[in-house]
């Protein structure tokens, strides 16, 4: 009976790469292996969570103002100036442009 790669007991640390160990203990073996087979070899830059969270309350944003808020509203609703909120709301309809032209 042949070993294939899944049929080994492993010990990780000796065989990924400090950097990426402790990724590999927050997603497990079987996603890690997914992300190599998928994503290997392709550089990978992994943004810090307030720049994740920046984004999904942009797009919360941009989604209120489609839904009709008004500019005054979202300021109240967000804390933030209506220069902020324009900005913001410019962003991502250029976002959903560029996404829409590349379908």
């Amino acid at each position: 009976m042949s070993n294939t790669n899944n049929d080994y007991d492993y010990d990780y640390k000796k065989i990924v790469p400090p950097r990426l160990q402790r990724f590999y203990e927050i997603v497990g073996r079987e996603k890690y292996e997914q992300v190599l087979e998928e994503l290997g070899g392709n550089p990978l830059y992994i943004n810090c969570k307030e720049s994740y969270d920046r984004a999904k309350r942009n797009r919360a944003i941009y989604d209120d103002y489609l839904k009709g808020m008004e500019y005054i509203e979202l300021t109240s609703k967000y804390k933030l100036s209506v220069t902020m909120i324009r900005n913001i709301t410019a962003q991502c309809r250029e976002q959903d442009k560029e996404q829409n032209a590349g379908l």
